[in-house]
C-alpha cells in the first residue's frame, strides 16, 4: 500500500499537480488510519507493533505517540476545519480575541473532547506569547484554584505551557554551554515570565501536579545556572537573576 502511494505520488509531483497530490495523500492517510485503528484494537497486535517499533526507537512512549497520530488522522478534516475557523491573527489572548478563539474551540471540544490538545496546539502556534494559552483554562474556570482549573475542558493548556517552559529550559542550557550570553538572558527572562504567569493565575499551584512539575523545572534551571555562573563573563548574569535562582532553590528546600 505504501509502495503504491509512493508510485502515484511521484507521478503527480513530476506533473506539478498539487490538487491531485493532496487527494492521493488524503486517501492514503485514511487507509493508514483504518489499518492502525484495527491494529491498536488487538492486544496481540499492539505488542507485536511495540516490538517492531523497538527496532527504531527506545522510547517507551512510541505506542502512545502512534495512538495520538491515529487519533489525528481519524479527525483530520475536523482539525483542518478548526484551523480555518480560528481568527486569522492571534497576537494575544485579550478579552476580545479570547472570545473569538473560544467559539470554534468550544464547538470542537463538544465533538472531539479527546482531541483538544490538537486544537490547543494550533492556537499556541499562532500566539506571540505562548504562555497566554493558559488563559483559555483560567478564564473559563469557576475559580482560580488549581482543582477548579483542572476541571475545565482546556486544562491541558496548563500542561502545554509547562512543556513550553521545559523546551525553554533546554534552550537555556544549550545557550549557556555555548556561551551565548545575550540569548541565555532572553530565554531566562521568558522562563521567569512563564513561572510568574502560572503562579499569579493559579491558586494552590504548589499542591498540584502542575506545581510540582514547575518546581522541578525551575530547580533544573537553577542548577544549570549555578554550574555556568563561574564560566560566564563578569556582569553577564545580574544580581536580580542570581536572586531569582536563590529564591527558587529556597522554595524547593521549604
Amino acid at each position: 500500500m505504501a509502495q503504491e502511494y509512493c508510485d502515484e505520488m511521484k507521478t503527480v509531483l513530476v506533473m506539478d499537480n498539487a490538487r491531485e497530490a493532496r487527494r492521493i495523500a488524503a486517501e492514503f492517510q485514511c487507509k493508514v488510519a483504518k489499518c492502525l485503528e484495527s491494529t491498536l484494537a488487538s492486544k496481540e497486535l499492539v505488542e507485536r507493533t511495540r516490538v517492531g517499533l523497538a527496532q527504531y526507537t527506545a522510547s517507551r512512549g512510541a505506542i502512545d505517540d502512534l495512538k495520538k497520530i491515529v487519533s489525528a488522522l481519524l479527525i483530520a478534516d475536523a482539525i483542518v476545519a478548526f484551523n480555518q475557523a480560528r481568527p486569522a491573527s492571534i497576537d494575544n489572548l485579550d478579552v476580545r480575541t479570547l472570545a473569538a478563539v473560544r467559539a470554534p474551540l468550544d464547538a470542537f471540544a463538544a465533538k472531539y473532547p479527546h482531541a483538544m490538545p490538537f486544537a490547543l496546539t494550533i492556537v499556541a502556534k499562532h500566539l506571540k506569547t505562548p504562555w497566554q494559552l493558559i488563559r483559555l483554562a483560567t478564564k473559563m474556570a469557576p475559580g482560580k484554584r488549581a482543582s477548579q482549573i483542572a476541571s475545565t475542558p482546556y486544562a491541558a493548556s496548563v500542561s502545554m505551557v509547562l512543556d513550553h517552559l521545559d523546551d525553554k529550559r533546554l534552550g537555556l542550557q544549550r545557550a549557556l554551554q555555548s556561551s551565548r550570553v545575550t540569548m541565555a538572558k532572553d530565554i531566562l527572562t521568558e522562563i521567569y515570565a512563564i513561572e510568574d504567569a502560572l503562579e499569579v493565575r493559579i491558586e494552590d499551584l504548589g499542591a498540584s501536579e502542575w506545581g510540582r512539575r514547575l518546581d522541578g523545572l525551575m530547580a533544573a534551571v537553577a542548577a544549570d545556572l549555578q554550574i555556568e555562573f563561574q564560566g560566564l563573563p563578569p556582569g553577564s548574569i545580574t544580581f536580580s537573576d542570581r536572586a531569582k535562582v536563590i529564591r527558587t532553590r529556597l522554595r524547593m528546600e521549604c
